[in-house]
């Protein structure tokens, strides 16, 4: 039987995540598979936006997402109450509206 042979070089660096919201960088606090097959990005929204519906890109390791999905951005609940479900007119995907709460500064 042959010796178990270790680790002789370190594991591969994931590769680097970039995520724009319209033209807004935003900051990518995790990055990486939550499950088989299942690979997760959690990004805050820049505080910044207005409400409206923006175009959402990712890159991961220089491999861009295409520009259909949108994110539904409210400052109030009643706002996001009257949002309404997007239509990507391309693919005829539904994007259920995200929603956030932006508070107030004291």
């Amino acid at each position: 039987m042959p010796p178990v042979r270790w680790l002789q070089r370190p594991c591969r660096r994931p590769p680097p995540v970039t995520v724009r919201i319209d033209s807004h960088d935003a900051p990518v606090t995790f990055a990486g598979l939550t499950s088989a097959g299942l690979y997760q990005m959690h990004v805050p929204v820049p505080a910044n936006l207005a409400d409206g519906d923006y175009p959402v890109t990712a890159e991961v390791g220089g491999a861009r997402t295409a520009k259909f999905a949108k994110l539904a951005v409210a400052k109030s609940i009643s706002a996001a109450r009257t949002a309404r479900p997007l239509w990507n007119r391309g693919d005829k995907q539904q994007f259920l509206p995200l929603v956030r709460r932006i508070r107030e500064a004291a």
